[in-house]
């Protein structure tokens, strides 16, 4: 599986763990895994976010979908996750929201 489509014959079998971040792009999302696979889903954001698990994942911006589990910073509104070199961005009416999911799940350090 690197970097394709996913099959319009078959399909692919993905563990929510497995997903770093999923973004808008145009009437498809990409999904990033965290082997560094990238598949492109022939499906809105807004639909693959309702298969996602509401604990781990989070609509921090109308073009990104986050699996909390992998956010090492958040800085302004930009997040960093661990695995990746995408700029992940917050949207401002988010980012109370988006801290308070992170603060519910993990010790945060100010600095």
């Amino acid at each position: 599986m690197n970097n394709n489509d996913l099959s319009k014959n078959g399909f692919n079998v993905i563990k929510p763990e497995q997903i770093l971040f999923c973004k808008a792009q145009g009437c498809c999302t990409k999904i990033l895994l965290n082997d560094k696979t990238e598949l492109i889903l022939n499906k809105r954001l807004n639909i693959v976010e309702k298969d996602l698990t509401p604990n781990d994942f989070f609509r921090c911006h109308n073009s990104f979908i986050v699996n909390v589990n992998y956010v090492e910073q958040v800085e302004e509104n930009i997040c960093k996750l661990k695995e990746s070199d995408e700029i992940i961005s917050i949207s401002r009416r988010k980012k109370t929201k988006f801290k308070k999911k992170l603060k519910e799940k993990y010790f945060i350090i100010i600095k």
